[in-house]
């Protein structure tokens, strides 16, 4: 059983411009791909924003997997499947420019912010994999989200694992 975002009274966490201006020091205990270590960030490493961000896309997931993964799925309606669109569209529009990747394009982001990437790219996963297989127009666009957000999550470990930076990420 979980909490539901609606059932409870839970503020979003502030955002501390002070923790945000630290920069990301990799904890000792890292495990880094091929031994390799993580590159050093001198600027801001944003943790308070990214905790603030992930927050409010835990809770678009969270209704995502009411609406389309519950004990009784059934075919969401499309109104509802609209809403989570815009809410979802709307998350990636409104994250500050400094939690993009594309804002590293000379140094690889912090792992946090690249989690952060890559749970949006699985909520669109899980928003538009309801529809992948069937044979309508709408159907064809969550088949080409989905390849997209798999696309763009490939790009996004490519980045965590070996610093290089891959084509743009949508």
């Amino acid at each position: 059983m979980t909490l539901q975002a609606g059932e409870h009274n839970i503020a979003l966490p502030e955002i501390d411009a002070a923790a945000d201006a630290m920069p990301w020091v990799a904890p000792r205990a890292y495990s880094f791909a091929l031994g390799a270590c993580p590159p050093s960030h001198h600027s801001p490493g944003w943790i308070s924003s990214c905790f603030h961000w992930t927050v409010r896309m835990a809770n678009i997931q969270d209704a995502i997997m009411k609406l389309c993964y519950g004990l009784r799925p059934t075919r969401p309606g499309l109104a509802e499947w609209g809403s989570l669109c815009a809410q979802l569209d709307g998350w990636a529009a409104e994250l500050p420019a400094a939690l993009a990747i594309h804002s590293f394009a000379l140094s690889t982001p912090p792992p946090h912010l690249i989690t952060l990437q890559i749970t949006h790219q699985k909520a669109v996963l899980l928003l538009h994999r309801p529809f992948f297989d069937h044979q309508s127009s709408g159907a064809r666009l969550s088949a080409s989200k989905c390849e997209d957000a798999a696309e763009n999550m490939l790009k996004l470990l490519e980045v965590s694992s070996d610093g290089v930076r891959p084509p743009s990420i949508a």
